[in-house]
């Protein structure tokens, strides 16, 4: 008799609602708040860059992902050609730029001169 009492007990204590269901809330929670926290600054941040790769100019300050300094003497669509020092010139990928100093903004006379050295280097090689 008293085994058919705790039965009876049991049942009406145990819900018979899906465990799952206390289970979704939190989860559903965790997930928001990773998108807010992981996910969306990571978006913003390459969108970002993408946007400064795409307005990279000639004469530009740029300093890439090894950390070489240098001003921009060329560009295509994929790469870029750094003058590092008189003389030496370094083709990199776009995409492995990591700062750019403007011309407009920072050194406006130093972006003259280096637009000036590659006019004349298209001068001098169509001869």
């Amino acid at each position: 008799m008293n085994t058919q009492i705790y039965t009876i007990l049991a049942a009406d204590a145990a819900p018979a609602a899906n465990p799952m269901g206390g289970m979704m809330i939190p989860m559903v929670l965790l997930l928001v708040m990773m998108y807010f926290v992981m996910i969306r600054p990571q978006q913003k941040k390459a969108k970002e860059q993408t946007k400064m790769i795409d307005g990279l100019k000639i004469g530009d300050e740029v300093i890439t992902a090894g950390g070489i300094h240098g001003i921009v003497t060329n560009k295509s669509d994929r790469t870029v050609t750094v003058k590092v020092q008189d003389g030496v010139k370094i083709k990199f990928e776009k995409a492995s730029v990591t700062q750019v100093f403007s011309k407009d903004k920072d050194k406006g006379g130093k972006a003259t001169e280096v637009e000036a050295e590659v006019i004349e280097e298209k001068k001098t090689s169509k001869k």
